[in-house]
């Protein structure tokens, strides 16, 4: 409920500028672990590449301009967060990431977002949904990507990239 208040105070309590950043954010978690316990975590995650590799993530996006944190969701596992808004209809990847768009919402802002969130699927929903464009890097394992296009066009296997522009038809 903590977040669900915050995110629905800043939406009202400030107006985001035309640009974001959205990505996850890590905190070491040194309580305990219990799905109904107030006092502990509901969920840790387990990143093996992190420093501390157990800690409460949470996906965020902060205003570019001032730094001031606009949204924040607490991760969990896949199968525990179905019913949240968007996820079923999209997938939780493209669920959260349009979620965190909620404070760019109508107002011609641009997020910049990293290849997790960088699905051809995310880009396409993050403007039909919340009309908000987007910079990131694509994912080449996205459904929709063009990837013989894009080899053709920068044959590097790493350190390349492709700028490109896509009109959705709504």
């Amino acid at each position: 409920p903590y977040f669900e208040k915050q995110n629905a105070h800043i939406k009202k309590a400030y107006k985001v500028g035309y640009a974001a950043c959205g990505d996850e954010t890590c905190c070491v978690w040194t309580g305990g672990e219990g799905l109904y316990d107030w006092n502990k975590c509901p969920h840790l995650t387990f990143n093996e590449d992190k420093p501390d590799p157990y800690s409460l993530m949470t996906k965020t996006t902060c205003d570019a301009q001032s730094g001031v944190m606009v949204f924040a969701e607490p991760m969990k596992r896949k199968e525990d967060n179905p019913h949240i808004q968007y996820n079923s209809q999209y997938g939780v990847t493209t669920g959260t990431t349009i979620r965190m768009c909620d404070p760019l919402a109508e107002q011609n802002a641009v997020i910049g977002i990293d290849g997790w969130f960088g699905g051809v699927k995310t880009l396409v929903a993050l403007w039909v949904e919340k009309k908000v464009f987007s910079v990131c890097q694509v994912k080449t394992n996205s459904a929709l990507a063009a990837v013989k296009e894009m080899k053709e066009i920068c044959p590097q296997k790493q350190g390349g990239f492709v700028t490109a522009e896509a009109k959705v038809r709504s």
